[in-house]
């Protein structure tokens, strides 16, 4: 009798990219998040000008949009945020920051603890991804570089 042992070691199943909601953009920059019945979080991304996009500013001189915002359980897309620059690559090369601010609770007695993930997008493909809690200020602040 001969028993032959298969490894599948190098067969693990690859996790499908995350559904993101909002315009593809070069590039992009995705907010997703939970407790959003109890929490607002904002993203906001400045572009190399120095111009800041976030709810109080949703478009910049530069291209950039904000076509996705939850706010305090108004969230007819999900718990997602989205800020993106055309797919035509327009969008200006340099440094972005990106980061997470906590806005506030959306009732007194809710639960104030949010996690997140941030994931910037060129060509429709995820580049970096970011993650964090947050249930007062702001997140660390990351750097895109496009070039």
């Amino acid at each position: 009798m001969v028993i032959t042992l298969i490894s599948l070691d190098g067969c693990k199943k690859k996790e499908a990219d995350p559904v993101l909601v909002g315009s593809p953009g070069n590039p992009r920059f995705n907010l997703q998040f939970d407790n959003e019945e109890n929490v607002d979080l904002d993203l906001y991304v400045t572009d190399p000008e120095g111009e800041t996009l976030s709810y109080q500013n949703a478009s910049s001189s530069s291209g950039g949009a904000l076509d996705v915002d939850c706010k305090c359980n108004d969230c007819p897309n999900g718990p997602n945020e989205n800020i993106f620059w055309p797919e035509d690559d327009s969008a200006p090369k340099g440094e972005y920051k990106v980061w997470v601010r906590y806005y506030g609770r959306c009732n007194a007695s809710s639960n104030k603890i949010s996690n997140f993930t941030v994931r910037v997008t060129n060509n429709k493909k995820v580049i970096d991804t970011y993650t964090g809690t947050l249930s007062t200020g702001k997140s660390t602040i990351w750097t895109y570089t496009k070039r």
